[in-house]
């Protein structure tokens, strides 16, 4: 018997009192938290009262049992999740599909079976046995069968060799006997079978692969059993706080599996006494609140937690409970003693691949206490490495903080991995480091960073730029700069470290011989070479260590150490020997002069640095020395060949496949204009034959490539035209021009004068409008005629330039008399084409400003209706019918037909009836969709200027079931006209409304209704009856966001803004029965800074008082945000923040949700204190922004 010896040893459990937090909020999780809540009371009540109960502390435990194991159950059913019983059922289907596959039989295994039933086998088969019939199939067969694979058995031996011998055969010899090699291997497989019975097939190697791995599986299952429960108590997590759990809370949701595990053990046969269920019970509501509790409930204590000083073993035990990745957020945020780090188990301290909860409170530890929290990372160094790179790069921008103390921890790092992304976050670290803070560590760091970097190119160039620049500065002197502990030796080691791992990567010693002059590398064109900055760094830094006085040997001694003897490292000391006068070293630097001239003859190539090095050494050189150098370069250049020799080196530049020694004669060939005659005199010959096949070398080598510009337009002739014209005229201009093209290359001559022409035309319209039809004689040539012509209509059409009536007249009767010239069939048909476009499309223009032709227009009226008979034919499939249309010759010509009508609409008072005719011919035919869409494009004007003719065709003008219809080109391109609109049917228009892609046609409905409210009767009703379609509600939606999107920007258009409210208010006063799918697109009125904050205000929270998920949330938020003191504000601000989290289903992007977080939390902040939403928008804050501090009504 458990009895109590004192009363009340225990007290009670205030967090299981009715109201409070913890029980409201296992009540609202429904049946299985009510039980919960039951049993923990029960177990509280068996602690806490006197009467006395057998076996007290075992029934505690097992109700605590039973209230973990209902809570489970909220996460999902048991199938749902991995664990024993999932992959024991895995493992077992895998089991039956073996044994079904095992009972299929192949050829092979019919054989065997065949084999199986002999005592003996016959010494001759003949294909009347069934035997030499089983053999013959697995020969047909055998393609078909799969390798065999690795096993030891006799059996699979025999098999397999059998296999073999039947793959050499193409047909089965007839009668088989035992002097048959197929005969012999059959006999081996019959004696296999016999000694060892049935075998591992080989055809099941999926199976058994399949069976093993779910083995694996359960057997993992069942050494890890923990993490079954872990899963479904994660899945609480995030359903709770909408945030997966990562390693932080993972220890948290463990000691859910060992609650139960432990509980287990009781309830099967263990005792336990008061003291451990007391404590069992006390850790389970521990653990209940964590995960169930509401966050704003939880805040105080929270807050209580993270103002601790001093805090205990106990309060870290709290913290360590915290299942809430929000709460385990914010604590980090806000914590500030040093003593946490000793406390808390160090999986809530370390960091995640794609996460670190703790580093902001490790940064602010950093500054505080570097050596102490790097010695704490160096100690977990080998564990956070096994978390992988990206973990591990989270350290390295934590070593920010401390800057050059981790320089020594950085460098550890370094040498556990070179993944690209780990070195160049520590490639930030180290250029975030002051230079004077720079120590040798830190040069290893950065020279190591730059070896990798060199040998692999994984850093972009411009950083590598910087790592380079970076280094170099640690190398200065204090008085520049650098640290007081000097470092310059192993800056200059580190330098000459990275050139040697940048020519020993592939192609290195290539990429160094492209520069032409290393001393122009980071300065025209910095970051072009890797290798090239390389090499230019070390150069800087071995000119920056002479002006301090340095010698050359100690400046250039590394570069021999590291770098291989040969053409590459005298080129790197030729360039500083030339950078860096003698000084007081003039004998070593002559040594030194000398001894590159001594092997000039091993450069690959001749280089301007090289190049500019001998002319300064040769002006530079005394005549007692003048005799060294002479030596010097004739040694360097080797012996100059004899006859046969140069006559070899011909040969073999003839043949593409020149010797090694013409490589000098080049060098000597090049350097000419340098050497002096002495030298020279020895290779005379060779000098005569390079110059007559070269010519004179350059006096300075140029690059070997060089990237030139291209002008589209040739800037001579376009200067003399524009010239020309502005001196002489357009006419004298296009004289000059037509000459010019006739002289020229004929292939480029459309091209050019196309651009030639729209320019002139472009920069000086006035001039080159002023005689259209002289200028079109000077051209003469059609396609010059077409160009220009195109260029004065684009011009005049476009309203780049308003031209006057008479000019476009002018323009019109000039091209009108060139279209006879270009209708003979002789003529450039594209030409043509191009002058008949632009022609149609200025007879557009010119009607549409009633512009007279006079006589003309008739005959032009009749050839346009000549070309749209012509081009009318029935088609229905074009994509876009309009486009097609516009860009045709008979398209345009309906059009500048139509406008002409229209013209002689206004002008006669009816349409002429050749144009009704026309168009009748095309609605009655059968429909051409462009013809249609013509039609379309010009409705208003018909609809204006011939009103009797649409009314009898308004069926077919207007009508929206097809879309070649005339009046859907017209919604979707022209602006509307509300009398046009207005007899549109309403029903049609509103399933036109619920089709796809008709993003433009809802635009141009929108600026109907904004208008025009009631134009196809009640608005009101309109709105009900198309959301009451199918898609009607995301029809709906997208008329709000149009209708947003188009009102005016600032305060004008008070009518429009006023039937924007109108439709707003329809649409909130639906009932739609589904979802809210409908009031999507009002988000876009946030962009409507013309209308009233105040209605918009109370219209946005009625809306998302219906639904958070607008169009354009974070843009809600922002312009909401801006009202503080409204109610409705807060009220939209909190009905928001559910996105932020998931809570309400989105897709939301990241930076959304932050963006209304923030604008959320400076609108709590600045309202006033009690105010109305305030306290309601504050534990929004909280539950969905992890912003705790909001809780507290500060």
């Amino acid at each position: 018997m458990d009895e109590r010896s004192e009363p009340r040893r225990f007290s009670k459990a205030s967090q299981l009192a009715d109201g409070s937090p913890f029980s409201t909020a296992l009540t609202d999780l429904g049946e299985q938290g009510v039980r919960a809540l039951g049993l923990l009371r029960s177990a509280d009540r068996l602690l806490t009262e006197e009467q006395e109960w057998d076996r007290r502390g075992e029934i505690v435990i097992s109700c605590c049992r039973g209230a973990v194991e209902g809570l489970l159950k909220l996460a999902g059913k048991e199938s749902e999740f991995i664990g024993t019983g999932s992959t024991g059922r895995d493992l077992a289907a895998r089991l039956k599909e073996l044994l079904k596959a095992r009972k299929s039989a192949s050829a092979l295994d019919r054989l065997e079976a065949e084999l199986g039933a002999l005592d003996s086998l016959p010494a001759e088969l003949s294909s009347d046995i069934a035997l030499f019939t089983k053999l013959k199939a697995v020969v047909a067969a055998r393609r078909r069968h799969k390798a065999p694979i690795a096993n030891p058995s006799d059996v699979f031996e025999a098999r397999a060799a059998l296999a073999a011998e039947v793959d050499r055969l193409d047909a089965l010899p007839e009668p088989l006997s035992e002097g048959d090699a197929v005969f012999v291997r059959l006999r081996e497989l019959f004696e296999a079978l016999k000694a060892n019975g049935a075998f591992l097939r080989d055809d099941l190697a999926a199976e058994f692969a399949a069976v093993e791995e779910a083995f694996a599986a359960f057997r993992y299952e069942q050494a890890n059993d923990w993490e079954f429960r872990a899963r479904k108590v994660s899945k609480l997590v995030f359903q709770q706080t909408r945030r997966a759990p990562g390693a932080v809370e993972l220890q948290a949701i463990k000691a859910w599996s060992d609650f139960y595990q432990d509980a287990n053990v009781t309830v099967h046969g263990e005792s336990a006494d008061t003291e451990l269920a007391a404590s069992t019970l006390r850790k389970i509501i521990v653990a209940i609140e964590q995960l169930f509790v509401d966050l704003p409930d939880r805040a105080l204590r929270l807050r209580e937690l993270v103002n601790l000083s001093h805090p205990t073993q106990e309060e870290a035990d709290e913290v360590a409970t915290i299942t809430d990745p929000r709460a385990n957020g914010y604590f980090f945020e806000k914590a500030t003693s040093a003593a946490w780090l000793d406390l808390l188990p160090e999986d809530r301290l370390l960091p995640e691949s794609d996460r670190w909860t703790a580093a902001p409170y490790l940064e602010r530890l950093a500054a505080e206490d570097p050596d102490r929290v790097l010695a704490w990372l160096g100690a977990r160094l080998s564990a956070i490495t096994k978390l992988g790179s990206a973990a591990t790069a989270r350290t390295v921008r934590l070593a920010r903080v401390p800057g050059a103390a981790a320089s020594g921890f950085v460098l550890r790092i370094m040498k556990t991995s070179s993944a690209d992304g780990l070195l160049l976050d520590i490639h930030y670290w180290a250029v975030d480091v002051p230079a004077r803070e720079r120590n040798g560590q830190w040069v290893s760091v950065v020279t190591r960073i730059l070896k990798s970097a060199a040998a692999s190119s994984w850093l972009d160039p411009w950083e590598a730029q910087q790592a380079l620049e970076q280094l170099k500065a640690a190398g200065a002197r204090p008085e520049d700069g650098g640290p007081e502990a000097s470092v310059a030796n192993l800056v200059r080691q580190g330098l000459a470290e990275v050139m040697a791992s940048g020519l020993n990567a592939p192609d290195g010693d290539s990429e160094f011989e492209v520069e032409n002059d290393l001393r122009s590398v980071g300065a025209t064109h910095p970051g072009d070479s890797l290798l090239g900055l390389i090499a230019r760094a070390c150069l800087d830094f071995a000119r920056y260590e002479a002006e301090g006085g340095a010698s050359l040997g100690v400046r250039t001694g590394q570069w021999s150490s590291a770098l291989p003897a040969g053409p590459l490292l005298d080129r790197l000391v030729a360039v500083h020997l030339l950078e860096v006068p003698p000084g007081n070293e003039s004998d070593v630097w002559w040594e030194a002069v000398l001894g590159v001239m001594a092997r000039l003859g091993a450069m690959r190539r001749t280089t301007a640095d090289l190049s500019d090095f001998l002319r300064a050494a040769n002006a530079a050189c005394s005549e007692e020395r003048f005799p060294q150098m002479e030596a010097a370069l004739a040694n360097g250049l080797g012996v100059p060949p004899d006859a046969a020799g140069l006559q070899a080196g011909l040969q073999s530049l003839h043949n593409h496949k020149p010797l090694p020694t013409v490589r000098t004669w080049f060098m000597v060939w090049s350097l000419s204009p340098i050497l002096p005659a002495s030298v020279l005199a020895l290779w005379q010959p060779v000098l005569d034959l390079f110059g007559e096949r070269f010519g004179t070398p350059p006096q300075r080598p140029a690059p070997r490539w060089e990237v030139v510009s291209v002008e589209r337009l040739p800037e001579d002739g376009f200067t003399e035209l524009s010239a020309a014209a502005g001196a002489d005229g357009a006419v004298a201009a296009a004289r000059m021009l037509a000459a010019e093209a006739g002289a020229g290359d004929p292939g480029r001559e459309r091209d050019d004068a196309d651009v030639l022409l729209s320019t002139l035309v472009r920069e000086a319209p006035e001039t080159w409008m002023a005689d259209p039809e002289q200028v079109s004689v000077e051209l003469a040539d059609l396609a010059l005629q077409a160009a220009y012509f195109a260029a004065l209509e684009n011009q005049i059409t476009a309203g780049r330039k308003s031209a006057d009536a008479e000019t476009i007249r002018r323009t019109v009767l000039a091209m009108w008399d060139l279209i006879a010239v270009a209708d003979s069939p002789a003529a450039d048909a594209e030409a043509v084409q191009r002058l008949e476009r632009s022609f149609c499309r200025l007879l557009h223009t010119a009607w549409s400003h009633d512009v007279e032709l006079g006589d003309s227009a008739t005959m032009v009226a009749v050839w346009l209706d000549s070309i749209v008979a012509a081009w009318t034919a029935f088609t229905q499939s074009t994509a876009d019918p309009a486009e097609v249309m516009s860009n045709s010759v008979g398209g345009l010509a309906l059009l500048a037909l139509i406008r002409w009508g229209s013209h002689r609409a206004r002008t006669e008072g009816a349409p002429p009836v050749e144009l009704t005719a026309r168009l009748d011919a095309i609605l009655d035919a059968a429909p051409d969709d462009r013809a249609l869409a013509a039609i379309g494009w010009d409705l208003t004007p018909l609809h204006r200027h011939a009103r009797r003719w649409f009314a009898g065709r308004r069926a077919e003008l207007l009508s929206l079931d097809e879309t070649w219809r005339p009046v859907r080109t017209w919604l979707r391109h022209l602006p509307v006209s509300v009398d046009v609109f207005g007899q549109l049917d309403a029903g049609q228009l509103q399933a036109l409304l619920c089709s796809p892609d008709i993003d433009r046609e809802a635009s141009r409905c929108a600026h109907a209704f904004l208008v025009a409210p009631d134009v196809v009767g009640p608005i009101d009703d309109f709105v009900v009856s198309l959301a009451q379609r199918d898609t009607g509600p995301a029809a709906v939606s997208r008329l709000l966001s149009r209708t947003a999107r188009i009102l005016p920007k600032d305060g004008s258009g008070e009518d429009l803004n006023a039937n924007a409210f109108r439709f707003w208010r329809a649409v909130l006063a639906l009932e739609v029965p589904e979802g809210h799918a409908h009031l999507h697109g009002a988000g876009a009125f946030s962009f409507a800074m013309g209308l009233d904050d105040r209605t918009w205000l109370e219209l946005t929270r009625r809306t998302v008082e219906q639904t958070p998920l607008l169009e354009a949330p974070d843009h809600v938020a922002r312009r909401a945000a801006r009202h503080p003191q409204s109610t409705d504000a807060l009220a939209i601000l909190t009905g928001l923040l559910p996105l932020c989290d998931g809570a309400a289903p989105s897709e939301l992007a990241p930076h959304r949700g932050a963006e209304i977080a923030r604008n959320a939390f400076a609108a709590w902040q600045a309202s006033a204190r009690g105010s109305d939403g305030r306290q309601a928008l504050g534990q929004a804050l909280v539950r969905h922004a992890g912003i705790v501090d909001a809780a507290f009504d500060e």
